[in-house]
């Protein structure tokens, strides 16, 4: 549908700040219309998890294109957040030479028992399985999403940006290998916005790049059916 109607129409979008849509029916109230697009976010919490999920589900189900978006609070059991300010964790030293992508738990578990890998390694991998599983229960329902986690990778006010590029890129790179291969997941449209050519990951790694700076990438990102920019 995106690439059908891509350079045709322009298709909308709404941020739905909870689970009954209260924005949206605003605009249809208002318009007669509904959006396309009906973008959220998903959290590993349990607290409104389920809400989040079930609304972008039945969205879906009603003919609509469910949108979400992670903004990761830092695996930290001391000082946690999504901005770098509110929390002590540090990616630099979650980042590991080793391939962990594909390894089990347990794998990274000896692998941490053994100092292998740091604690934040570790931790980011729990995080990750976590969000993989909610994720699947969607895949389980049928239900494809639009995926856009860690965005705005270039800045330094994101705790996933904070430590540069070659922090950035590796995480995403984890992330998406890890949900794809090891957890299965195939129902991800996955949306990358990390603002510049320095924080952009393996080009294999995205379906679409979420423009914000696209004149800082456009040399670098060759734009085809499997590559869109919105």
């Amino acid at each position: 549908f995106l690439n059908k109607n891509y350079g045709k129409y322009v298709i909308t979008g709404q941020y739905a700040a909870d689970g009954d849509n209260a924005d949206i029916e605003l605009i249809y109230h208002t318009t007669g219309q509904k959006p396309v697009i009906r973008f959220s976010e998903l959290n590993i919490s349990d607290d409104g998890l389920n809400e989040d999920a079930d609304a972008a589900a039945e969205w879906y189900k009603n003919g609509g294109i469910a949108f979400v978006s992670w903004f990761w609070n830092a695996p930290s059991d001391t000082k946690s957040g999504v901005y770098k300010k509110d929390t002590d964790f540090s990616l630099a030293n979650a980042v590991t030479d080793m391939d962990i992508a594909e390894l089990t738990q347990d794998e990274i578990r000896g692998l941490y028992n053994d100092g292998a890998v740091s604690e934040e390694c570790y931790r980011l991998i729990l995080d990750i399985d976590s969000m993989a599983e909610k994720l699947g229960k969607l895949q389980e329902q049928g239900i494809p999403l639009m995926w856009r986690p860690i965005p705005e990778g270039s800045g330094d006010w994101y705790w996933w940006g904070a430590d540069g590029a070659w922090a950035y890129k590796w995480l995403w790179e984890l992330m998406y290998r890890r949900m794809t291969v090891l957890c299965g997941l195939d129902n991800l449209i996955w949306v990358w916005n990390g603002q510049s050519a320095e924080t952009m990951p393996d080009k294999s790694t995205f379906d679409i790049h979420d423009r914000v700076n696209y004149s800082a990438i456009k040399s670098e990102l060759k734009i085809n059916e499997a590559h869109t920019i919105i």
